[in-house]
């Protein structure tokens, strides 16, 4: 995939998101401060990204104690922009086959037993 400046401005903004969240857990009232860029967090990511599912994980991720670790943005931008367009699960063409598959293969080791 090609990486175009408004790409490199959107991992440049996710970077940024992500380190303000890391600079709360450094501080003494880290907790208190969550509460605040928690939802934040979330409203950067949905209006950076467009999507609800990584706004709702920061949120989370911002409001759990001992999480700022994560750089959900970042890890937003990678998922889109380098591997996004794949799919991360495939499923096969026929189900029916593999549902007897699957049933062959049980049958046969519960006969073994």
């Amino acid at each position: 995939m090609k990486i175009d400046d408004e790409a490199i401005l959107k991992l440049i903004a996710s970077l940024i998101i992500d380190f303000f969240g890391f600079i709360s857990s450094l501080l003494i009232i880290t907790e208190v401060i969550d509460v605040f860029y928690a939802p934040i967090s979330a409203v950067l990511i949905y209006l950076l990204y467009g999507k609800l599912a990584p706004a709702f994980i920061g949120f989370g991720e911002e409001i759990l104690p001992l999480m700022d670790w994560i750089p959900t943005a970042t890890l937003t931008w990678i998922y889109l922009y380098m591997g996004g367009d794949e799919k991360v699960i495939t499923l096969p063409e026929n189900k029916k086959e593999v549902q007897t598959q699957d049933i062959e293969m049980l049958s046969d080791s519960s006969s073994e037993l």
